[in-house]
Formats: C-alpha cells, structure tokens, sequence
C-alpha cells in the first residue's frame, strides 16, 4: 500500500488489516465488510493524505526540536560566556576598589602632612616675625649705642649740660 512512510507498517489481524502509524493502530477501511470499493477508496485515500500530512508534521516538530535545542545551546554558551565577563568584571572592580581605597589613604596621609607642614609654616612666620622685631630693635639700639659713645659722644643737651665720656 502507499503512504508508507517513516514509522508506519501494515499488518493483518484476522480478516481486517491495520496500518499501525506511530504505535498507534488504524483499522483499513478495505477490510471493513460491507463496504463498497469507491467508500473504501475514498477512506484509504484520504487516510493515506492524513497519515502523510502526521508524518510530514512529526518530522517538522523533530525538525523544530532540534533547531530549539540548538538554539538552546547556543544560548546557553553565550550566557556561560556572559557570566565569564561579568565575573572578569566584578574582579576588575575589586582591584579598582581596592586601589581607589589605597589611593584615598594616601590622600588622607598627603592631607595630614600639608597640615603639619602648614602649621610649621606659620611656626616660622612667627619666628621670621619675632626674628625681624629684635633685629630691627637690635638695629635701632646699635645705631643708639654708635651716637652714645661715638667720636661726637652724647649731645649736651641729652645730659642736661654735661659733657659726654669721650671728652
């Protein structure tokens, strides 16, 4: 008989003959008694068409199934590669972090030390200032000292009429 395909056989049982498609039995209108040949033509015909058309679907549903495993797969590499960067990723941040962490340290050291440099700074502008004071009064008292006991001495008039040392 035609139609034939994959997964379909035909056997006798008894007087009848069944066309057995995907484990499943199809009694043949043909050996169905009482029925004319053009009925038993047109049920074989349009059984075979049926039988043909299951088949072609069960081989496009494998076919799908297949295409959808692969796709599968290929998904499933690709998030297996997604799930490689992103832990290079996540890695690369901790050493970021961990850097931004030391660098942050150093500025807290750096910023301590410009304080402590700051306050030396105005230390010794202190002491630049105080160090200018008694130099200009030491300035001052040697000028003084260079008019008291000079070659002109002491003005009279500073010792009430009276002549200097020098004299």
């Amino acid at each position: 008989m035609g139609g034939q395909g994959k997964g379909q056989y035909i056997r006798a049982f008894g007087d009848c003959v069944l066309t057995v498609f995907q484990g499943r039995e199809i009694l043949l209108a043909s050996s169905i008694p009482g029925s004319s040949a053009a009925e038993v033509d047109v049920v074989e015909h349009r059984t075979t068409i049926l039988v043909d058309q299951l088949t072609k679907q069960l081989a496009d549903m494998q076919s799908w199934e297949t295409a959808s495993n692969e796709m599968d797969q290929m998904a499933n590499a690709e998030d297996l590669e997604w799930d490689h960067r992103l832990a290079n990723m996540d890695e690369l941040l901790r050493e970021s972090h961990a850097r931004h962490v030391a660098l942050k340290a150093r500025l807290a050291e750096s910023e301590q030390e410009r304080m402590a440099m700051t306050a030396e700074s105005a230390q010794a502008r202190v002491m630049i200032t105080n160090l200018q004071s008694v130099y200009t009064s030491m300035s001052q008292f040697l000028q003084f000292n260079s008019t008291v006991g000079g070659p002109g001495g002491i003005p009279p008039s500073a010792l009430g009429g009276q002549a200097g040392l020098s004299q």
